[in-house]
């Protein structure tokens, strides 16, 4: 897996991290305003709040480009969900085209497939069943591609033809999939990026309300709870395996009730 810590600990752990963080940088902020004990007039607040606010408005930037990676990769995931279920139910459709025993072997080996895929998305995996689904799936795939690959060079017509572009799609599909529910991650430098600035950010307010009240804000609470949300939000839209906002596999599930029913 490509994203080290968020993969290891649930969404729930990810918030708790993410307010210990930005409390930290808040108090950090705090103290650094008590520890200068400085009497500070309007004329020298100005360029402070105008270096917070700039600070500010690049956390803001960066929240909204990762938010916007985390949603592109949580768009793709559930595209390729229903292009493999498309792409399988293609293959068993084109498979009625086989001599009855190979049929039977096609649309058992599709149907297996389908509820290996299926299994894995519900039950979230950890990473050793993950790679084992993945073999699976491969061998499955060598069993399929033998299949209609003999009964092409048996029976070269264009029907053939279309029955092997079909299982070379299902089989595409599965690379694909991998691709993006795996490898597709926002990268570990993004995330260390966004929690630094943040973080300076944070505390740069945090410093900046010190001087001018002398004390800790009441909303720094809600501030602190409104970044951890999006924090967790951005990290649970990325995530393909944790959190709250898993792909839906309906499509895969309706593909299981069609070979079901023709049982």
């Amino acid at each position: 897996m490509s994203r080290d810590i968020f993969d290891a600990i649930p969404s729930w752990a990810v918030f708790l991290l993410t307010c210990v963080v930005i409390l930290g940088a808040l108090e950090f902020g705090y103290r650094l305003a008590r520890w200068r004990k400085k009497a500070v007039t309007t004329d020298q607040n100005a360029p402070i709040g105008v270096a917070t606010g700039a600070i500010l408005g690049l956390v803001s930037f960066l929240l909204a480009f990762t938010f916007g990676i985390a949603a592109s990769h949580y768009d793709a995931r559930k595209a390729t969900v229903l292009e493999e279920a498309n792409a399988i139910g293609t293959a068993h459709l084109r498979a009625d085209f086989l001599p009855e025993a190979q049929k039977a072997e096609a649309a058992a080996l599709l149907r297996d497939y389908t509820q290996l895929r299926l299994s894995a998305a519900l039950a979230r995996v950890n990473r050793q069943e993950y790679d084992e689904v993945v073999r699976r799936s491969e061998e499955i795939h060598g069993k399929l591609w033998r299949l209609v690959v003999s009964n092409a060079a048996a029976d070269p017509t264009p029907v053939s033809a279309l029955l092997v572009s079909a299982v070379n799609d299902v089989i595409d599909l599965h690379s694909k999939r991998i691709t993006h529910g795996v490898h597709n991650r926002i990268p570990m430098a993004i995330w260390l990026g966004l929690y630094a600035v943040s973080c300076v950010g944070i505390a740069s307010a945090a410093y900046r309300i010190s001087q001018s009240a002398n004390k800790r804000s009441d909303m720094l609470p809600a501030l602190t709870f409104a970044f951890a949300a999006v924090m967790t939000l951005i990290a649970d839209l990325d995530d393909p395996r944790h959190g709250f906002l898993l792909n839906d596999q309906a499509p895969l599930q309706a593909t299981l009730t069609i070979f079901d029913a023709g049982n």
